[in-house]
């Protein structure tokens, strides 16, 4: 991975891995209250099959809600980096909506066994990355080609949130 220097933050404005030009997109910054504490939510009880279905491994504990601005319809690859190293890789159809309405807002039934158990992970994550002061960032790629990308990626670098 080699970096190119971004702002006055020490956060580089692109990445490249394996040969391939990462943008920055956006720091995640979950939703605060008032006195800037992270407001963190328990999405499970609001689940109407509470009782038929088990939670997940990821679907336990509090979850924090964020938001990124980017064009409609952005295909292709993005990466979270926190600390200068990749911790995940993944890919979209809509760069916009993965976040959005997946990592960023927990549904209740994405916590139970059937739902989206990577969402609850990688929302838990940024969450504790936050608590503990750190940032993650979204690194983006535009590919049509995607998932075979995306494979390569995450066989060469092994980002310990994915799997």
């Amino acid at each position: 991975m080699s970096t190119d220097s971004g702002s006055a933050s020490n956060v580089p404005a692109m990445l490249t891995l394996e040969g391939h030009n990462f943008t920055l997109v956006t720091q995640l910054a979950p939703e605060r209250d008032a006195t800037g504490a992270i407001r963190e939510f328990s999405p499970q009880a609001r689940y109407a099959n509470l009782n038929a279905d088990p939670l997940h491994q990821h679907g336990r504990g509090t979850f924090c809600s964020f938001r990124i601005s980017v064009p409609a319809r952005l295909v292709g690859i993005y990466a979270l980096v926190v600390d200068g190293a990749v911790r995940y890789i993944g890919e979209c159809e809509d760069l916009g909506k993965r976040f959005n309405a997946g990592y960023g807002n927990i549904s209740p039934k994405n916590c139970y066994t059937g739902g989206q158990p990577t969402n609850c992970k990688i929302n838990r994550r940024v969450l504790d990355v936050s608590k503990a002061g750190g940032s993650v960032n979204v690194y983006f790629h535009p590919t049509p080609q995607r998932k075979p990308l995306e494979t390569q990626l995450i066989a060469r670098y092994a980002p310990p949130w994915n799997g």
